[in-house]
């Protein structure tokens, strides 16, 4: 989900992010209601930010949301992870 937003570069709305994770899933179906809310728990957490106000009323489809410097350092520390998991033989697969 943070690569999605990451990618997006600020510009992502709930919809834009759910078909980003879709193609970074290579998957034909993705929740979107899934994705929203992780988003709200990102944002809760400091991962992402949204903007305008979520506490608007009708802003729910308007927002956009960018990544925060916390959620550089996570969606870091996860592709980290990933590429120890995948070894040095990742490249020959």
């Amino acid at each position: 989900m943070l690569a999605a937003v990451d990618e997006l570069q600020g510009e992502g709305t709930a919809v834009t992010i759910t078909l980003k994770v879709a193609e970074l899933l290579e998957e034909r179906i993705v929740s979107g209601s899934a994705v929203f809310i992780i988003l709200l728990l990102q944002e809760r957490s400091g991962l992402v930010a949204a903007s305008p106000d979520p506490n608007e009323p009708d802003a729910a489809d308007l927002q956009s949301f960018k990544i925060t410097g916390s959620g550089r350092e996570a969606l870091a520390a996860a592709r980290a992870a990933e590429a120890r998991r995948a070894g040095p033989l990742a490249d020959f697969a």
